[in-house]
């Protein structure tokens, strides 16, 4: 059985800020050791399509983000719970 990763992000992604960069290498670094890695962020953006995607090699999930302060947060959490239940 191999090792799984989640890595859970509150931004865009791919994006040039420094968590999301963190992500990226942090997640490729340890796919390359073997790991199974899956990244999850919010789909802010719309011309990204919702559900599961590619970026290069990692898998990447873009689930549902109300704009609403708070609520919005909340709300991704517990989509981040839902998900991180279910066994890779």
């Amino acid at each position: 059985m191999s090792l799984a990763v989640l890595m859970l992000l509150e931004g865009e992604f791919p994006s040039i800020g420094g968590a999301e960069r963190q992500v990226e290498t942090l997640s490729n670094a340890l796919q390359s050791r073997g790991l199974g890695i899956t990244v999850v962020v919010p789909r802010f953006n719309p011309s990204y399509a919702a559900g599961a995607a590619k970026h290069g090699d990692l898998e990447v999930w873009r689930i549902a983000y109300p704009p609403v302060r708070v609520l919005g947060s909340l709300f991704l959490m517990l989509r981040f719970a839902w998900l991180a239940r279910w066994p890779a």
